[in-house]
């Protein structure tokens, strides 16, 4: 057999059909699992994503203007995006102790049934799989055995805190541990806001 033909003698030979790219069998990605912003109350926080195996910033990040900083509760965000929620509930179900882990096996069919049966909600991720877990095998998953440093990176989302000028005054992947440090900073933010929308006012004595 002779060599394979040239592109000059079949033009069709480096042509790629998209097709070729795609695997029946990979799960449909829909926009709704990757949003571009994350929804809290009546905030709308800015959601950046970033493909960085390996690094810290790995994953999602969330920038949160400062002044809106004690209004977020930290809970809701460890449900994460849509997207990468499965994959973080499989990490969870490995991180647990093995004397625990065993009797949630195979992790990948566990997770699908619990985010099938339990929707998000206030309370944080772990709490509500413990209590899933303890309803569905009877065993209970203690709080303190949930470890988040074997969860990967990407899956822990990273917190961007930005005053009004655009700065950057924290980052981290613990929400709860950066806003102690930046209370008097918040304060700040939150009674210039005040002035500036004519609501702050001084000197009453009774309820206006």
């Amino acid at each position: 057999a002779g060599a394979p033909p040239p592109r000059r003698d079949r033009p069709d030979l480096l042509t790629f059909d998209p097709q070729m790219l795609r695997s029946d069998r990979a799960a449909e990605v829909r926009p709704e699992d990757f949003p571009d912003a994350w929804h809290e109350d009546a905030l709308a926080l800015p959601l950046h994503y970033q493909f960085a195996p390996g690094e810290v910033e790995d994953g999602v990040r969330v920038d949160v203007p400062l002044a809106t900083l004690n209004h977020l509760d930290g809970a809701s965000f460890t449900w994460h995006v849509p997207g990468l929620r499965e994959e973080l509930v499989v990490a969870l179900l490995r991180s647990l102790p093995k004397r625990l882990r065993v009797s949630f096996v195979p992790a990948p069919n566990v997770a699908r049934a619990f985010l099938a049966a339990v929707p998000p909600g206030e309370e944080s991720i772990t709490d509500a799989l413990a209590r899933h877990l303890r309803a569905t095998t009877g065993v209970h998953v203690p709080e303190d055995t949930w470890d988040w440093q074997k969860v990967p990176a990407h899956l822990r989302p990273t917190f961007r805190v930005v005053d009004e000028a655009g700065a950057v005054v924290a980052e981290g992947k613990d929400l709860d541990a950066l806003k102690a440090p930046l209370r008097p900073a918040f304060e700040e933010a939150v009674a210039s806001a005040a002035a500036d929308s004519g609501v702050a006012r001084t000197g009453q004595t009774a309820w206006t």
